[in-house]
């Protein structure tokens, strides 16, 4: 049987790098997109645009004859498709991929909430539906290892409600959305991956967007940012996509093992660099248009 690979936000960052690992790892799967659009060839034409910027080589007639796109929206009712195609969709996945979430942290808690914590309902509903037809395997959800909030010290991966505070509404509302999906782990085959901050291709730098740490990076490349408030040993924990997305393949796609478990895809203690090192390596690549100073402690 042909796996069916139900893949929710390939319009962003994770979703659209996870696409070419996906079809590369079984040249027989077959691949469900949803994306938000003004009608189906709307949909198929934004993600045709999006395809040629990430992986070129996906624009190929026989790879189009493998992906199939669904124009809908994830907080609507069956997510936003026509019954038939919801009902076609459920009685046929194999496995469900959600990545899709809105990511800016200043909106409104109530939009944030409608967005991640009920769009991830309706998702869930659909993996329920294509559990009792019998065909689901295998369902991974696109958390972050920011629903910790401002917690302190280490972190485990079994760990989520501590009674935790959050520093926006971004993490509230993936807290609350992993907090439902974690609800459901007895009845459906869940794995859930938290990423750090995620950015570009380790080798390539190629990114979709530029949230998060490209801001001030920006700032610094402009001349903009002549002080950085905060401490030069600040802990600074980033991920390359491709490391994101390698990892949730693998243990996603190539083992049974992980059902029923959690990942942290993260550098880790050990690992993450620091707020001043980010800023020096800056610096020093921007250092021909760049007038901000170093601040040592």
């Amino acid at each position: 049987m042909n796996n069916v690979i139900f893949l929710t936000g390939a319009t962003g960052l994770v979703g659209s790098n996870l696409i070419p690992r996906v079809l590369r790892n079984d040249n027989t799967s077959q691949l469900v997109l949803l994306v938000r659009g003004r009608g189906e060839r709307d949909a198929r034409r934004r993600l045709t645009d999006l395809l040629a910027h990430v992986s070129p080589e996906l624009v190929s007639d026989d790879v189009k004859r493998r992906i199939t796109v669904l124009e809908g929206d994830i907080p609507a009712e069956r997510l936003g498709l026509p019954d038939s195609l919801y009902t076609d969709l459920s009685s046929s996945v194999t496995h469900i991929i959600h990545s899709a979430a809105s990511v800016q942290f200043q909106l409104p808690l109530e939009e944030a909430r409608r967005i991640n914590v009920s769009g991830t309902s309706k998702v869930m509903q659909l993996a329920q539906h294509a559990m009792s037809a019998g065909k689901l395997q295998r369902v991974a959800y696109v958390s972050t290892a920011y629903v910790s909030g401002k917690r302190s010290g280490d972190v485990f991966e079994d760990e989520l409600d501590c009674g935790q505070d959050f520093a926006n509404t971004y993490e509230r509302s993936k807290f609350e959305s992993e907090r439902h999906v974690r609800s459901l782990m007895k009845e459906l085959p869940i794995t859930v991956f938290r990423p750090s901050i995620i950015v570009g291709d380790s080798l390539s730098g190629r990114t979709l967007t530029f949230n998060v740490l490209y801001f001030p990076l920006k700032l610094i490349h402009r001349g903009l940012l002549r002080i950085l408030p905060g401490s030069h040993h600040t802990p600074t924990d980033v991920v390359p996509v491709d490391y994101v997305c390698d990892a949730l393949c693998h243990i996603f796609l190539n083992t049974n093992k992980g059902i029923g478990k959690t990942y942290h895809l993260t550098a880790g203690s050990s690992r993450a660099t620091t707020a001043g090192e980010v800023v020096d390596l800056a610096v020093e690549f921007f250092n021909e248009t760049c007038s901000t100073r170093r601040l040592r402690e």
